[in-house]
């Protein structure tokens, strides 16, 4: 990533390993003060990190979460059943169908 006028990138480093991510700690001076700029500018630097990713291949598994709705009394009879997406998808095909 180039640094810009608008900010100050220095060295990033792996943080962590959670159970659904790898953590990445990004430290970034920007000089913007305006919400409405430095928004655009957060913007832009994670777009840029992501363009990185894809460019080094990397693929974006998100987990997934089953609800069970137990039967009603009265009602139509059967279960439903509903797949939830975890917060953070970033891309459709990068699904874990376990």
């Amino acid at each position: 990533m180039n640094p810009q006028p608008d900010y100050r990138i220095y060295p990033s480093l792996l943080d962590k390993f959670n159970d659904y991510s790898i953590d990445l700690a990004c430290r970034v001076y920007i000089t913007k003060v305006n919400l409405r700029d430095f928004m655009q500018v957060k913007n832009t630097l994670n777009l840029q990190i992501l363009d990185l990713m894809q460019e080094e291949g990397c693929e974006f598994a998100f987990p997934t979460t089953t609800v069970d709705l137990p039967e009603r009394k009265g009602g139509c009879g059967r279960q439903r059943q509903q797949r939830l997406p975890q917060r953070g998808k970033l891309s459709p095909q990068a699904t874990d169908e376990g």
